[in-house]
């Protein structure tokens, strides 16, 4: 999202609160600046029972190579990418969307967890 997309949608936000109407969809609200079932969802969000796909919890990991070799020596996705200067979202990428990374961050990878290259991205196995 551009910035002028995001500055848009902020307006577009308060607009709707100030009418009285849920921040997120534009339904009317309960009160609060969200309608029942956004705030139903925040409510979730907030105590841990995610129904959004997009939480890790409900991802199949697609690399078990790489998650394997990750767990064996006890690292962290955010301490992976702080090492190789990614963001933790490439990295989930890598583990659970089955993307590739480039060559370059492929190898700072397999350097940092102390392995070869096709040992964590079998895309990349001399064969």
């Amino acid at each position: 999202m551009s910035y002028s997309s995001a500055k848009k949608m902020t307006q577009l936000r308060r607009d709707r609160r100030a009418k009285g109407r849920c921040a997120e969809c534009g339904q009317p609200s309960n009160g609060g600046y969200l309608c029942f079932y956004h705030e139903e969802k925040r409510k979730q969000r907030k105590n841990g029972n995610h129904s959004s796909p997009f939480f890790r919890s409900e991802w199949k990991i697609k690399n078990r190579r790489f998650a394997n070799v990750m767990k064996d020596r006890g690292i962290k996705i955010s301490d992976l990418s702080i090492a190789i200067g990614v963001s933790d979202r490439t990295v989930h990428r890598w583990l659970y969307e089955n993307g590739t990374p480039n060559i370059k961050h492929a190898i700072k990878a397999a350097e940092f967890l102390g392995c070869e290259l096709g040992d964590v991205f079998p895309e990349f196995e001399e064969g």
